[in-house]
């Protein structure tokens, strides 16, 4: 059994995008195990809570009740790391049941959380009002209701300051809606908090790649790419960039990379096909 797995790993899976793996992970619902070189990578119980995440995801859970109910699985078993694996959920409807021993149960031998804001111990758990508006928006985002996601975005702004996730998500927003202009404004407003940001210089390369200005897209997926090299959708994005800009020589080094990355991608082919045409310099 492999020890490690990486974003990408993760992502093809657990039938997830590595967006969301990242997203995820910023939200602290897995913790990625520690490596020697510093690396982001997950091990087999980090896995198995993506897939839980995922399962509860699919049987219509909203995020912020999945953080909730993890926050009540910490303290009820604080010693346990990895709590979205290490225990066995089911999905009833809006609650969530515990099926585990040595924890507290119920006559039936089970432990029912519900998704209210009843703590499960004397200290109150509470979710923040800004963080249920950001999952709020999140949701709407990942319904593809990007007008009303966009409306909540707007709304946590100016009710508690700008973040760089915000503006990244609202302009994501702004994007499919196809205000262009306004999505660039976020997305630059997020590099000026946060330079390395992934999203925000990826999604910036897609909208001014989109644009047609091509040498400028290329800093912001080589941006993304420097904080992530295992971001496959830049390497084949700016791949595809480099190749428009005829610099065939750096789109095939890109090209490598992505199917070093994506083996077995659909594109994988017709990718390798390509490649033995070109020649070994510009």
């Amino acid at each position: 059994m492999k020890a490690l797995y990486s974003r990408k790993e993760i992502s093809r899976l657990c039938g997830i995008s590595e967006a969301q793996v990242r997203y995820w992970q910023k939200l602290g619902l897995i913790l990625p195990a520690s490596t020697e070189t510093g690396e982001v990578r997950f091990d087999f119980r980090g896995l198995a809570a993506f897939r839980t995440v995922k399962k509860l995801r699919d049987q219509g859970i909203p995020l912020h009740a999945v953080k909730q109910c993890l926050r009540k699985l910490t303290a009820l078993l604080p010693q346990v790391e990895q709590p979205l694996c290490q225990v066995r959920l089911e999905c009833r409807g809006r609650q969530v049941v515990i099926l585990r021993d040595k924890i507290p149960q119920t006559a039936e031998g089970q432990l029912v959380l519900d998704f209210s804001d009843a703590p499960v111990s004397s200290q109150p758990l509470p979710v923040s009002n800004s963080d249920r508006l950001f999952f709020q928006a999140l949701e709407l985002q990942e319904d593809g209701e990007w007008a009303r996601a966009a409306l909540k975005y707007e709304n946590l702004m100016q009710m508690y300051g700008e973040m760089a996730d915000t503006l990244v998500n609202l302009g994501t927003c702004y994007f499919y809606q196809l205000n262009h202009a306004r999505a660039e404004e976020c997305f630059r407003r997020a590099l000026q908090q946060e330079p390395d940001h992934i999203e925000a210089n990826y999604n910036l390369g897609n909208l001014l790649s989109a644009r047609g200005e091509l040498e400028t897209a290329v800093g912001f997926y080589g941006n993304a790419l420097a904080t992530d090299p295992e971001f496959t959708a830049a390497h084949f994005n700016l791949a595809r960039v480099l190749d428009k800009l005829d610099r065939k020589k750096a789109a095939k080094a890109c090209w490598q990379s992505y199917l070093e990355l994506e083996p077995n991608s659909i594109f994988a082919a017709e990718i390798r096909r390509r490649l033995q045409e070109w020649p070994d310099e510009d």
